[in-house]
């Protein structure tokens, strides 16, 4: 392909940000905006004109809706590149691979099979998705570049302005879990194991039954924290994750979580589950990241370290959005090979 200027990209994914939303669609909108700053024309298919042709094709995700467009691609022959962001548990993974044998061409995990056998790039957030890919594909499996989230470069709010628009009065130390309440990240079960231990300070919609509401509401309540709610405001929630003694983060499956990302470039502590994409930030950035078996590990795990008091923060070298647009625009000009509708793909 010719030099990224003027390149047009369009991307396919995500949750209408009028029904939630939440990381991938975070992912897709940084991704878009620092891809606009080189130069490029990034538009979601969803918006852009009938008669606009582009050159890339770039689907975030495997949904089966994704699934439905792809199969009724008819017009505009691209190149396709798959940001596939898989979520799944170690324990399930056998599974996964089963299903995605599965003839059901609108079943989720068959749409991945498909992306990582037709598309003419696959991106990986981890290694640990890579390997995975490529169990999913063996042989077919499109080539694979690993390419991780980024961060944003900007100012957050202190103590004084944060406890001012939040109208709340934050605990002088406390533990901070972020993103959408849900029985796959496990906020309720940390902030059983913080009773009496550590304040949790919660920030995320619900996303569980109605009835458990009330009765996680009571779990934050009990470590002396606070649930703040779902919170749009980034310099609000980059301030309380700066201000907090960690981030814990215990979900049983994760692609890679923008949360902990922004932690770790804060300096802040992380304490994370042992699952395997969590297992490669622990490597990369040992003295900021401590993995725990358990619920019941994490009172130990936020102990304070001897010396940590008094020494510099250490903000890990997160790359930023810019860095992920960078990676991503040299992706998209070495792709070769003509430009395809999906059904020349099979």
């Amino acid at each position: 392909m010719t030099g990224p200027d003027g390149l047009r990209v369009a991307v396919l994914g995500g949750v209408p940000l009028a029904l939630g939303g939440g990381g991938l669609e975070i992912q897709i909108e940084r991704t878009s905006a620092a891809l606009r700053e080189r130069g490029l024309d990034v538009r979601h298919v969803r918006d852009a004109p009938a008669d606009w042709a582009f050159d890339v094709l770039h689907v975030f995700g495997h949904t089966a809706d994704a699934g439905h467009y792809l199969h009724h691609w008819r017009r505009r022959p691209a190149h396709l590149v798959t940001s596939p962001v898989v979520v799944v548990s170690e324990r399930r993974e056998r599974r996964l691979k089963v299903a995605t044998r599965l003839p059901i061409p609108a079943f989720e995990p068959r749409v991945l099979r498909a992306l990582v056998m037709r598309s003419d790039r696959l991106i990986a957030l981890t290694q640990w998705e890579a390997i995975l890919l490529t169990a999913i594909g063996g042989d077919r499996t499109a080539p694979i570049e690993i390419v991780g989230n980024g961060v944003d470069r900007r100012p957050f709010a202190d103590r004084a302005e944060l406890e001012r628009r939040l109208e709340t009065t934050l605990p002088d130390r406390y533990a901070i879990v972020v993103g959408a309440v849900s029985a796959r990240k496990r906020q309720r079960e940390i902030a059983a194991a913080l009773t009496g231990v550590v304040p949790l300070v919660a920030v995320g919609g619900w996303e569980g039954p109605a009835a458990e509401r009330d009765r996680f509401a009571a779990a934050i309540s009990a470590t002396g924290g606070a649930w703040l709610g779902e919170i749009a405001a980034r310099e609000l929630v980059d301030g309380l994750i700066a201000g907090a003694a960690a981030l814990v983060h215990l979900s049983d499956a994760e692609g890679q979580s923008l949360a902990v990302l922004e932690a770790l470039a804060l300096g802040t502590r992380c304490v994370l589950s042992d699952i395997p994409q969590q297992r490669e930030l622990a490597a990369r950035w040992p003295d900021l990241v401590t993995i725990v078996g358990d619920e019941a590990a994490i009172v130990g795990a936020l102990a304070p370290r001897a010396g940590v008091a008094s020494a510099a923060p250490r903000h890990a070298a997160v790359p930023s959005w810019d860095d992920v647009a960078d990676e991503l625009a040299g992706l998209y000009d070495r792709l070769d090979g003509p430009p395809r509708l999906w059904s020349e793909r099979g």
